[in-house]
């Protein structure tokens, strides 16, 4: 018997704030692995981060840089080496990041002292710049994700 010809079937797809990657499958005729990539949603209310107002973003905003910047900073040993080479090896900005902690405590605290350092040169933010490195490691999908941003971190 289909969903339609059960009269018992309840659905409800009210899906007002949800945040969700791909599309709505009906998961009883189904059967498969993770369909697309992983979504992170940070709640930032009851954070430690004290400067998360410096990079006037919006939460929305916020998250999306993690969920970009997630892949590249996963573990201690690969966020040094990423940020120099995305924002020079002498950026003094380096030097007052805390490298250690969860993928998602370091990411925001660090946009947060990338934010608060400012430009890398004339017209040029750290945090664009450091998109723009992410930019050229990846494929189109998330390139157009990127420039997505550009108005609203570069405003």
């Amino acid at each position: 018997m289909s969903d339609s010809e059960n009269p018992k079937q309840v659905n409800n797809n009210d899906l007002r704030n949800a945040q969700f990657g791909g599309s709505l499958i009906n998961a009883d005729t189904v059967s498969a692995g993770q369909i697309g990539d992983n979504v992170y949603n940070i709640y930032y209310a009851h954070s430690n981060i004290k400067n998360i107002q410096n990079l006037k973003l919006e939460p929305d905003t916020i998250n999306e840089l993690v969920n970009l910047l997630r892949p590249f900073m996963e573990d201690e040993r690969s966020r040094r080496p990423f940020l120099v080479l995305a924002l020079g090896n002498d950026a003094p900005v380096l030097q007052h990041i805390n490298w250690s902690g969860a993928v998602a405590n370091f990411i925001p605290e660090m946009l947060c002292k990338v934010a608060d350092y400012g430009e890398v040169a004339p017209g040029k933010q750290a945090l664009w710049t450091l998109l723009e490195y992410v930019r050229s490691q990846v494929g189109v999908d998330v390139q157009q994700r990127i420039d997505n941003l550009c108005v609203v971190i570069q405003s």
